[in-house]
């Protein structure tokens, strides 16, 4: 859409990233992802970007995923103490 300006992964996960450095010990799904770290671009990005950026960052060794069972797949900070 015009005026809407598009993001890549990779300036995606400098988004995440900041939001990781704020928060050291963020642990959430796709969707708390998308709605809390990346609340200031809420609207303007998809899902599959996000996704993107997130295996960026975990080729990275950023962030680390694991999955909890009967849920969805967690992505944490790799700085992150698990409790």
């Amino acid at each position: 859409m015009p005026g809407n300006p598009t993001y890549t992964p990779a300036e995606l996960a400098q988004q995440i990233q900041q939001y990781l450095r704020r928060n050291p010990d963020a642990a959430d799904t796709i969707e708390g992802v998308t709605r809390w770290w990346l609340q200031a671009l809420a609207g303007r990005i998809c899902r599959q970007d996000v996704l993107k950026a997130l295996k960026l960052l975990e080729e990275q060794k950023e962030i680390r995923t694991y999955l909890v069972p009967g849920s969805n797949r967690i992505y944490e900070n790799c700085k992150r103490t698990r409790r």
